[in-house]
This record gives C-alpha cells, structure tokens and sequence, in this order.
C-alpha cells in the first residue's frame, strides 16, 4: 500500500483480503472489525475511480454485513447503473430483500409503520417476490391501511394465483371487491 497508495486495484485488493479474512471461522471473534477495515479501502478506491465497479459491490456487501441495509443498497443501486445486468446484483437485492423483510417481521408488533417502510424498500428491490407483497399487504392491515392492504395483496395474487391465504385476506376485506 505505501508503494501505491493511489492504485484502485491494491486498494481493492486489500479491502477484498480483509473482507475474506472476515469470513474465515477461525476469525469469528473479530469479524466485525475485519469487515470495518474493508471501508477505507474501498471508499479510496471509489474516490479514484468512480465507476470501479468491485468497490461498488464489495462495499455493499461490508455495509450488509454490519447490518447498514441502506448503504449497501446505494452501493448495488451505483453498480447497477454501471453494469445493469452484472449477475451478483439480482442475488444481490433479493438478498438485501429478504433482510429488510426479516427485519420488518421482527419490528411489527412495536413499530409497524417502520415495519410497512422496511417491507415497501423490499418490494420495490424485489418487486417479483409474491411473499413480500403478501407482509406488506398484512402490515398495511394492522394499521387500517385497507386500501394499501387490498392493493399489497392483489399485486400477490398476480405474481402467484392460488395464494389461498391472500385470496381469504382480499375477501374479507371492507369495501368494494
């Protein structure tokens, strides 16, 4: 690093080998702070080049990995403008998806409307996923949202017809069919 300190690659490189070493068993105790390491690292690297597109991607995954879900989304948001189709992004996403999902289900009995705001982020990262639609449409449900509700699972039922439980929820609910 001293050699060059201005190279994206060993920049990269380096935040990429603390990232690995973070992921060794034998390092579990100090993970955490093998993957805060990753940071500088990758930020110097983005900062020279701006369309470096493995500081992206790697930065998204330090920044799920220490649970900063909104960060790493801005990380995969600027790789996908820079190679649209690159193939880690859609696992990606549907990842960071389910993550916001579990966390939702996690805060929906103190803070639904966090737990509405968290599963709206994950529908629009994975707008194809029948099961986040269906847990926003019962989140919108446990606030009165019914219009929201009915909305969250009809689009359910149009990405997997036969959604017994999502045809029950829309059934019952008030107002026009």
């Amino acid at each position: 690093m001293e050699t060059v300190p201005n190279s994206v690659l060993v920049n990269g490189n380096a935040a990429r080998a603390y990232l690995t070493m973070s992921e060794r068993p034998e390092n579990k105790a100090i993970a955490i702070e093998l993957t805060k390491q990753c940071i500088p690292f990758l930020t110097k690297a983005i900062s020279i080049h701006k369309r470096y597109l493995n500081g992206y991607l790697d930065l998204g995954v330090v920044y799920g990995k220490l649970g900063e879900l909104e960060k790493a989304e801005e990380c995969w948001t600027t790789a996908q403008e820079i190679y649209p189709d690159h193939p880690y992004l859609k696992a990606n996403f549907h990842l960071l998806a389910l993550t916001y999902r579990r966390k939702a289900g996690d805060l929906i009995s103190q803070n639904t409307a966090e737990s509405i705001r968290l599963l709206e982020r994950a529908t629009r990262i994975d707008p194809e996923n029948a099961d986040l639609w269906y847990d926003l449409g019962d989140a919108c449900f446990r606030m009165n949202e019914f219009t929201k509700a009915r909305a969250a699972w009809i689009k359910t039922l149009q990405l997997k017809p036969g959604y017994k439980d999502a045809e029950e929820k829309v059934a019952a609910l008030p107002g026009p069919k």
